[in-house]
């Protein structure tokens, strides 16, 4: 049997946006839970979840890819960047983008590292914008996206943490539950 060694950590979550910040709040017995925000949520039976705050997709993505991505992507490339970061196999730029630091990389890395990344529902929150009332009363052609489906996988995330980070090994994306 092979042997797993972590490296690099990385955490994006509702109690810090980086694994220094999530590993302290958890320590203080913080909790991410709270009044909803990011939908209305007054015709819901519950009005508290787990959101992230002040989490700046930008820091780790261009504004297009913002757009064209789900959230739930954002949220990979981010805490695979930090862990890569974190691990010294990448260095980030003054405008926060993505540099292979090839110093650091281990020979074969690129090709002999994979990704795997497990997500219970994918991109939601892409397909509930889209079909929603007001975004469908706000375009009469009722026009879906080319980038719909593509965007929504649950193997998106893996696969453009895979190319965020130039790993060209294996790429899985799990169906996984809470």
């Amino acid at each position: 049997m092979n042997r797993v060694v972590v490296t690099g950590i990385g955490a994006v979550s509702p109690i810090g946006n980086s694994f220094s910040e999530s590993w302290n709040a958890a320590k203080a017995g913080i909790s991410g839970i709270a009044q909803i925000t990011r939908f209305e949520a007054s015709a819901l039976p519950w009005k508290v979840a787990g959101e992230l705050k002040q989490f700046d997709a930008e820091h780790y993505l261009s504004r297009k890819e913002i757009r064209r991505l789900d959230p739930f992507v954002h949220y990979a490339v981010a805490a695979a960047v930090m862990a890569a970061s974190d691990a010294g196999l990448i260095r980030r730029d003054p405008g926060l983008r993505v540099q292979y630091s090839e110093k650091h990389l281990l020979p074969g890395l690129l090709t002999s590292a994979g990704v795997i990344i497990g997500s219970s529902r994918g991109g939601i929150s892409t397909i509930e914008k889209v079909f929603s009332p007001d975004h469908q009363a706000s375009n009469v052609k009722h026009h879906v996206s080319p980038y719909l489906m593509p965007a929504t996988t649950i193997s998106m995330a893996s696969s453009y943490v895979g190319q965020t980070l130039g790993i060209k090994g294996y790429c899985l994306g799990i169906s996984s539950a809470c």
